[in-house]
């Protein structure tokens, strides 16, 4: 089993807290669910024995901030986008094909 995060162990103190007032873990999961957003007593258990950490529905619940994902910025453009929408710079074998094959083309077609 993974070591707890700071993040679920700030949960699981919360967690503990409210089911000290409400006495079971299905009071627990009713007062935090919400028509969009339902949230079961197995899945507050397993966070409070540490199997399984806070999922961001539940920080939202319990008025924690979300987990936050770095992603890295793309060196061409500055901006952030999936690694599959690579710029052609990046792409040596595709940026040789351009500059031999696809330019001398064109060119060749727009004298014609």
């Amino acid at each position: 089993m993974k070591k707890m995060d700071a993040v679920s162990r700030k949960a699981k103190n919360k967690l503990l807290v409210l089911h000290g007032e409400l006495g079971t873990w299905a009071n627990v999961a009713e007062r935090l669910s919400t028509p969009q957003n339902k949230i079961n007593r197995g899945q507050l258990h397993q966070i409070v024995k540490g199997k399984r950490p806070a999922s961001n529905h539940i920080l939202q619940a319990l008025d924690m901030p979300a987990r936050l994902v770095l992603v890295p910025v793309c060196p061409y453009c500055g901006k952030v986008h999936p690694p599959s929408r690579r710029h052609v710079s990046s792409n040596p074998a595709l940026l040789k094909f351009i500059r031999e094959v696809a330019v001398p083309f064109l060119a060749a077609r727009d004298h014609d």
